[in-house]
């Protein structure tokens, strides 16, 4: 889907979190990053990136992305 939908961020949503799923995290992050610009899974995917990050054995780059994700406006 993501290389038929290049343009669709949520198709690279569901790239990543079958990567992470998959046990390969590092192949998970940059289709989570991608799925950030989504205003529907947008929030999902930059939470599931530091999930794939920590998972990847990239603690600061998760720590960084959650400390980003936690300073943006929001419901939660």
């Amino acid at each position: 889907l993501a290389d038929a939908f290049r343009d669709v961020p949520e198709a690279w949503f569901y790239l990543g979190m079958a990567r992470l799923h998959a046990g390969t995290p590092a192949d998970a992050v940059e289709p989570l990053r991608r799925a950030a610009a989504s205003a529907v899974v947008g929030d999902e995917a930059r939470w599931w990136e530091a999930v794939a990050l920590e998972r990847a054995g990239r603690t600061a780059d998760a720590q960084r992305a959650l400390a980003t994700l936690c300073a943006t406006a929001g419901p939660d």
